[in-house]
């Protein structure tokens, strides 16, 4: 088992080796053609996207291929129909992993457009 220390020490080195890098843009299409995590590992480089986009959802989700349906890190399965679902809502959306651990991880899920109410 990863300590806290490491996964603390893994989402800092994601936010410096990724900074500046975008999320992955998912359709409904690449949804249903990914196999599995097509999700870039930002850690607290979420924060940024943040600012630019208007996040959705933070998923909690099984990485290892291994949960079930029902438990409380959603399943491979769950996962995929919740995008589904959100790419019917909002069309394209955006993901990364913002923080994570050995078997899970925390999933940010954004539509484009600033959550700036000045902007509109």
């Amino acid at each position: 088992m990863w300590s806290l220390e490491t996964i603390v020490a893994m989402n800092s080195e994601a936010a410096t080796r990724t900074k500046g890098k975008p999320p992955a843009r998912l359709t409904r299409a690449a949804v249903e053609a990914v196999p599995s995590f097509p999700f870039p590992y930002l850690g607290d480089g979420c924060k940024a996207v943040d600012e630019t986009h208007e996040r959705l959802e933070t998923l909690f989700c099984d990485i290892s291929g291994y949960g079930r349906d029902g438990e409380p890190a959603l399943s491979h399965e769950e996962l995929r129909a919740k995008l589904l679902e959100l790419c019917d809502q909002h069309g394209a959306v955006f993901g990364a992993i913002e923080s994570r651990g050995q078997f899970q991880a925390h999933i940010a899920i954004w539509r484009e457009g600033s959550t700036d109410p000045s902007s509109e």
